[in-house]
């Protein structure tokens, strides 16, 4: 065990140390010499039980990780998490323990990284076979594709047309034999889930980057605060990943009508918005996988939560300005700017409800400003400037949407 190869370094370091000095001035002045050797010897041992120990804890939290994230979800899920953590805990305290001690504190150091790497990659490797039965398109950004124009448009019609009915004769031939090969997605309460455990590992990593002068002296601070924050980078990553595979397989197909009202035409003036059952629905599908439950005083716990709801809250908003601009883009008859400017405002009042300042909601306020701007002929670079921004959010789908605010002013 590493526990107790760190106890026998900690005893020659920190008690045996003081008794091996003695020995050897009082050997010296005997022989009237230094007495190399058993200097040499007593620090071959120390750098052959610290280099035990770092292979042995690096082991350990390799296995215990891989262990931790294969048992099942369920009841097991808070004791699995915690088991992670609390060896994460220990690793990130790991600098205490050694005194100052420069070679000690070194390997502890790597002891950190190691079990770092080990629990994403465990968890990393859980969460792919989570979602393992899930088409990879279905977990994409969806993008807003520019519609084709005369001759290119004619061709991409008859294309669509066979291309339907083929695959159609596809789907007929082999529903029976591929019926057997596809998965339904994992339930939603699964995802978020596994979304509070990314979020949990992410809240520790930031939190202990804030304490580790706590543990850790100079220059192994610096070194783990840095690898601590780039852990919490790579699990809010994850997170992110989640967050937009519940979006994606659970609430836009349970949504899909709510969601096809977003930047629709309606019969008023805008002020309504066009999001109002849509943001209705996505507050409400958060809010029953990720309530606001007390901590218990649990800072951590309270973080996470906090994470994760803000994490899911981005997705969803996303989602719907996606569908918002695809809407919008491809109305024939685009409507008044009156109308337009008061949907803006209310549209974005709503989706301040699922997230705020976020890049989600840029495109709808790019939109908004490119409609305020376009009304004064004396700012071009001020246009320019936003068309491009445009341009850089939503890729070729952008011309359709500024030719529409160009029509309208």
């Amino acid at each position: 065990m590493a526990d107790e190869v760190a106890d026998v370094a900690k005893w020659l370091l920190f008690e045996a140390s003081k008794s091996l000095n003695f020995f050897e001035a009082e050997a010296s002045q005997l022989i009237g010499e230094a007495l190399e050797i058993a200097a040499a010897a007593a620090a071959e041992l120390e750098r052959l039980l610290l280099r035990e120990w770092e292979t042995r804890s690096c082991d350990e939290a390799f296995w215990l990780c891989q262990d931790a994230f294969e048992s099942c979800r369920g009841r097991e899920e808070k004791a699995r998490i915690g088991k992670v953590l609390h060896l994460l805990e220990a690793a990130a305290a790991g600098g205490q323990a050694w005194q100052g001690h420069r070679a000690a504190c070194d390997s502890a150091a790597s002891v950190l990284i190691a079990t770092l790497n080990a629990a994403l990659r465990a968890y990393r490797l859980s969460v792919r076979q989570l979602l393992s039965g899930v088409v990879g398109k279905v977990l994409e950004e969806p993008e807003v594709q520019e519609r084709p124009k005369g001759r290119r448009r004619r061709v991409t019609r008859v294309l669509t047309r066979f291309g339907k009915q083929a695959l159609q004769e596809i789907q007929k031939a082999g529903s029976c034999a591929d019926a057997s090969a596809l998965e339904a997605p994992p339930s939603a309460e699964i995802l978020a889930s596994a979304l509070l455990e990314a979020v949990s590992l992410a809240s520790f990593c930031e939190a202990s980057a804030q304490e580790a002068s706590r543990f850790w002296a100079s220059p192994e601070v610096g070194l783990c605060k840095e690898v601590l924050a780039a852990f919490s980078g790579a699990f809010e990553s994850e997170a992110k990943s989640l967050c937009w595979a519940l979006s994606k397989l659970h609430f836009e197909m349970r949504h899909s009508q709510e969601i096809k009202a977003a930047g629709a035409r309606s019969m008023g003036n805008g002020c309504e918005g066009t999001l109002g059952s849509a943001v209705t629905a996505a507050v409400r599908f958060r809010d029953e996988l990720l309530p606001c439950r007390d901590a218990g005083g649990n800072r951590l716990k309270a973080m996470a939560t906090e994470l994760a709801r803000s994490h899911l809250g981005r997705s969803l908003a996303k989602l719907l300005v996606s569908a918002w601009t695809k809407r919008f883009s491809n109305m024939w008859r685009p409507p008044s700017a009156a109308w337009l400017e008061a949907a803006l405002v209310a549209d974005l009042a709503l989706l301040a409800k699922l997230s705020q300042d976020s890049p989600a909601l840029a495109p709808l306020q790019v939109l908004q400003k490119l409609l305020e701007v376009g009304g004064r002929d004396n700012e071009p670079a001020e246009i320019e400037l936003h068309k491009a921004r445009l341009a850089t959010l939503l890729g070729h789908s952008s011309s359709r949407l500024v030719r529409i605010v160009t029509d309208l002013r």
